[in-house]
């Protein structure tokens, strides 16, 4: 589990999940979805938890790098497409990988993504955020 505290002073603590805990329908339509984007990445589910805050599922979407497009908007229409694939009774935190240095090293080496492009994509990801390197 990875425990930081944030610039409100607040304790944020994240941790691995399992994929059983979310229904493998969603799943399967992320990980299409994720194939057919090819702006994506790689999708990683983990939990968050802010000091005495129950759990809440979340996932993080690493998006290729573009010169082009502004990512703040390629990303909201990724959010966009994901909550339509939401079924009614799940609430799930969606966050841009590398938005945060703690987050991003957290998933690239405790997390087991649940969509990967490419092997040598999250390999770099583990160099760059070596040093971000928890233990679960």
């Amino acid at each position: 589990m990875g425990e930081v505290k944030i610039h409100t002073g607040t304790r944020v603590k994240l941790k691995g999940i399992e994929e059983t805990s979310l229904p493998e329908s969603f799943l399967t339509h992320v990980r299409e979805f994720a194939h057919k984007d090819r702006r994506i990445e790689a999708v990683f589910l983990f939990a968050i938890q802010l000091e005495d805050q129950p759990e809440q599922t979340s996932m993080a979407i690493a998006l290729k790098k573009t010169f082009l497009a502004p990512k703040n908007e390629e990303f909201l229409q990724i959010v966009d497409e994901i909550q339509l694939l939401l079924p009614d009774d799940l609430a799930i935190n969606l966050y841009r990988f590398g938005t945060s240095d703690f987050l991003a090293g957290y998933c690239a080496h405790s997390v087991e993504p649940i969509y990967l492009r490419s092997a040598s994509w999250l390999k770099k990801q583990q160099s760059k955020y070596k040093n971000q390197k928890q233990d679960d």
